[in-house]
């Protein structure tokens, strides 16, 4: 198993309290969003973590040089942070990847069991959390009968079966297909700007059956603001204190 941490964004709308730093180092509960990612992956026998970075790249760098040095970890850097989006930044790291793999936004809050689940899951799979409200922000999922996933956005509006969250497993078996679509994304419709869940819009659309997992029962949240950082750490720490 491998893995890609996409990490190459500034979070501008946390500017006051990152102080310049990248997001991805911004502490929950006094520990970097990056180090508890890398840790459960290494925790948990990923062979190989490709890092992306944009933004920050060289203090990031350090910073993981510093606390896991002689982990297996390769940087893939997105010299165009600031003016394209993951799925070009998951574009550049394309063929660092041999074996299924786990794709993860470096920014975003997750349990060690959340992580856990999707790494023994057997196949391709999008994860997904249920709420009773969503948002615009919310990249939302339809799903069919059998539980495939029919439609990924966060356009949606009716019939909302959940949210995908940020993390998603890769089969090797479907890699072929899976890079083939973010070719067609980066390289002939050129759209730099967008998000990677039209890689897999752009599969299911073609006939790939990609299944949800439901990870509700774990931890699961983003920091997008302040007043999300406050409120996370607040939830983190408790549910760290409590051991649950």
């Amino acid at each position: 198993m491998e893995a890609i941490i996409l990490a190459a964004g500034r979070g501008k709308r946390l500017n006051n309290l990152l102080n310049g730093r990248p997001k991805c180092l911004l502490e929950v509960g006094g520990r970097p969003l990056i180090d508890r990612l890398i840790s459960v992956l290494l925790e948990l026998g990923v062979e190989k973590i490709i890092l992306c970075i944009g933004y920050g790249a060289e203090e990031i760098k350090k910073h993981v040089i510093r606390e896991f040095n002689g982990c297996p970890i390769l940087y893939v850097y997105n010299p165009f942070y600031n003016i394209t989006n993951n799925s070009f930044t998951l574009w550049l790291a394309r063929n660092t990847i041999k074996k299924d793999f786990l794709l993860i936004n470096g920014d975003n809050v997750l349990d060690q069991s959340l992580i856990t689940k999707v790494y023994r899951h057997e196949g391709t799979v999008i994860p997904i959390v249920r709420k009773r409200e969503y948002d615009g922000e919310d990249m939302k999922v339809k799903v069919t009968p059998k539980g495939y996933v029919s439609e990924i956005s966060k356009d949606i509006r009716d019939n909302i079966y959940g949210e995908a969250i940020g993390i998603r497993k890769v089969s090797a078996g479907d890699y072929k297909a899976f890079k083939s679509a973010l070719n067609r994304l980066v390289l002939w419709k050129r759209r730099f700007q967008s998000f990677y869940t039209e890689v897999f819009q752009d599969l299911i659309d073609r006939g790939l059956k990609i299944p949800c997992l439901d990870t509700s029962d774990f931890y699961y949240d983003e920091i997008d603001d302040e007043g999300d950082w406050v409120r996370i750490n607040k939830e983190f720490t408790l549910k760290e204190s409590i051991g649950n």
